[in-house]
């Protein structure tokens, strides 16, 4: 085998993505890297998954049980022959130099721990414009800084990492569903390796079409990164947009203070949300330079929706863990441990 061509196992973990399943193989077929091999694990999904990978030729796992995606990424790396894994989402498709630049960085640097990619700002199924707030809502939060990665751990969405430091680092926490990426990132840094965004690493992810399907998951995802947070592990999260959510959900909530202030409290919430926008203003700035000034006032109108969503499910988040805590039913992962999981064959 040469060194300089290693194998790379593309893991796909999948849950009820038969939309963009096939896209997402497609790209990874297409990539420019030679030498790949794919893995879909399939974490029990309900819709037509199984069936449109059954038709994609490549090596297809299942979970015992509906477990997360923690745990399909685990199963996939056990089954895996390559030196180095490659993990991408089932909705994600990648843009074909995506795998050789990984793995040229990897080889580069060896105290790189995992090379991370960014979603691009465009959706990769465009149906509805809800679709492409959401995919330059990601692009901006998440995805867009470059070299060092500090703030989110990790991104597990799009990464690379070499066998051998995922077979030293452990496999990913089962028991998280959510906080698996910072947790993961924060365990590598305790080992000295470097997590690292790059931008030659891209690809667009089939984004929410509807604020029926946006809202209630971004609720429940931020409750349970509240419930499931180790608070050894640091906040994976800009403060700024922490701080932002905030103020959206204090605007709301002082909604009805006319009532008991009289015409001044009318000036309590549009002060709060402008103070919210504020905080988020490069975001702002980068949607209105792409779309222009129509675009950026929807865009700001349904970003108020999400932060307000996505605080009063952290708040949840924070208080369930807090009722839970006393009796013992709720604790966080242990930190710096590697958790139970099936080691590479």
């Amino acid at each position: 085998m040469s060194p300089q061509q290693p194998l790379v196992s593309v893991i796909i973990p999948n849950h009820n993505r038969e939309r963009a399943l096939a896209l997402c193989v497609e790209s990874v077929r297409s990539q420019t890297y030679p030498r790949i091999e794919i893995i879909i694990v399939d974490d029990h999904s309900t819709d037509g998954s199984l069936r449109v990978a059954g038709e994609l030729g490549v090596t297809v796992l299942r979970t015992a049980a509906n477990g997360g995606p923690s745990i399909a990424r685990n199963l996939g790396a056990a089954r895996a022959r390559g030196e180095i894994l490659f993990f991408l989402d089932s909705d994600v498709a990648l843009e074909p130099d995506g795998i050789a630049s990984a793995v040229a960085e990897l080889l580069t640097d060896p105290r790189l721990g995992a090379i991370c990619g960014q979603l691009q700002p465009e959706p990769l199924l465009r149906q509805r414009r809800l679709q492409e707030y959401r995919a330059l809502q990601l692009h901006c939060w998440f995805y867009t800084s470059t070299g060092r990665t500090v703030g989110f751990g990790l991104h597990t969405a799009v990464f690379g990492i070499r066998r051998t430091v995922f077979e030293e680092a452990g496999p990913l926490n089962p028991r998280l569903r959510h906080n698996e990426g910072p947790e993961y990132g924060y365990r590598l840094g305790r080992r000295s390796y470097e997590v690292r965004t790059s931008r030659a690493i891209r690809g667009r992810k089939d984004s929410d079409a509807t604020l029926q399907v946006m809202l209630p998951k971004v609720f429940r995802r931020s409750q349970a990164h509240a419930m499931e947070r180790d608070p050894g592990v640091p906040f994976a999260g800009l403060p700024a947009r922490v701080v932002a959510s905030g103020l959206c959900l204090a605007a709301v909530a002082t909604l009805p203070l006319p009532l008991l202030v009289g015409g001044a409290g009318l000036l309590v919430p549009p002060a709060l949300l402008g103070m919210a926008l504020l905080l988020d203003a490069d975001t702002l700035r980068f949607v209105v330079a792409r779309r222009g000034a129509r675009f950026g006032l929807y865009f700001a109108g349904v970003h108020v929706l999400l932060l307000v969503t996505s605080a009063t499910g952290g708040a949840i988040g924070v208080l369930r863990r807090m009722v839970a805590r006393p009796s013992g039913r709720a604790s966080g992962p242990r930190r710096d441990v590697a958790p139970p999981g099936p080691r590479t064959a």
